[in-house]
C-alpha cells in the first residue's frame, strides 16, 4: 500500500519539476524577446513586428521538456512593446498545467537617455 503511493509521489514531484523547468524558460525567451524590441529602435510598427517575429522563430524550442508552445503574440502601441506567449506540459488536458509569460518594454531614444541621466547627475 506505501509503495504505490512512494512512487506516485515521486512521479508527481518530477512532473512538477519538468512544469517548472519549462515555466522559466519560457518567462526567459519572452524576456529576452522584450529587451531585444529595445534594441531594436525600429520606429515603423511592422517592420518591428516581423524583426521581433523572426527573434521568435530563432528561439530554440527543442530545449523545452514536454512542452507545448504557442505562437508569440505581439502588440505595439506607440513606444511600448508587449510581448506574450502561452506554454502547458504535453500529457495532461485543461488549463491546469498550463502558463503565459508576458511582458512589456519601452523604446526609449538614446539621446533622450543620455540628456535625462545628463540631468539626474547635475549635468546641463
Amino acid at each position: 500500500m506505501v509503495v504505490p503511493v512512494v512512487i506516485g509521489t515521486i512521479v508527481f514531484l518530477i512532473y512538477m519539476m519538468f512544469y517548472q523547468y519549462n515555466r522559466c524558460l519560457l518567462e526567459q525567451d519572452v524576456g529576452v524577446l522584450a529587451v531585444r524590441s529595445v534594441a531594436m529602435q525600429e520606429k515603423d510598427k511592422t517592420t518591428l513586428a516581423v524583426k521581433l517575429n523572426e527573434e521568435a522563430a530563432t528561439l530554440d524550442n527543442e530545449k523545452y521538456v514536454a512542452w507545448i508552445m504557442g505562437e508569440p503574440d505581439i502588440s505595439i502601441k506607440g513606444t511600448i512593446t508587449g510581448i506574450s506567449r502561452m506554454g502547458g506540459l504535453v500529457l495532461t488536458s485543461g488549463d491546469l498545467w498550463k502558463t503565459q509569460a508576458v511582458f512589456e518594454s519601452e523604446q526609449i531614444s538614446p539621446t533622450f537617455l543620455v540628456r535625462s541621466c545628463r540631468k539626474i547627475m547635475g549635468g546641463k
